[in-house]
């Protein structure tokens, strides 16, 4: 995990509302980045602490980064987790375990991994969001790259990096 692509920062998930503003001043501090002229780094904390406190994709979810600096920065999440079953199981696997799922857009990689784009909710009638989901198999686990988000625009922005970031 040490080559993330450009802008990505790895950051907690699920803190607590009430710690994470103060979490995010200290998170951009050590990250090194300086607030050029006519930055809204009111903007920039708000943002970084709603990156924190997000809850997770799934409950397997095992690390976060959050894409916040380069030339593009989208502000989306991108949830990291390793799910040990088999390869075959890829396809069925596209929704993240959401009740509604429709999948949209895939993508084969050569590795034997799969991209997809759906559109996914927690039931048949809540508000929908797109899922870029990027499954990658390796020695009977799956490395799994979840991005949830309602910005079709900044998924597709970050559709590469996602799959660079399963690949390893």
């Amino acid at each position: 995990m040490s080559d993330l692509p450009v802008g990505w920062l790895p950051i907690p998930f699920a803190v607590a509302p009430e710690i994470a503003r103060d979490m995010a001043v200290e998170l951009l501090a050590a990250s090194g980045a300086h607030a050029g002229p006519g930055a809204d780094v009111a903007t920039v904390v708000a943002s970084a602490a709603a990156a924190l406190t997000r809850l997770p994709v799934t409950p397997r979810t095992a690390a976060r980064l959050w894409h916040a600096f380069g030339s593009n920065p989208t502000g989306l999440v991108a949830d990291l987790s390793v799910e040990h079953r088999a390869a075959d199981t890829i396809r069925a696997a596209a929704g993240a375990d959401f009740a509604h799922v429709d999948v949209q857009r895939t993508q084969t990689l050569e590795d034997g991994g799969w991209a997809s784009l759906s559109v996914v909710a927690p039931a048949t009638d809540a508000p929908v969001a797109f899922l870029l989901r990027v499954q990658v198999p390796e020695d009977g686990a799956v490395r799994i790259v979840d991005v949830l988000d309602r910005d079709l625009v900044a998924i597709g922005a970050v559709w590469d990096d996602a799959v660079a970031i399963a690949q390893g």
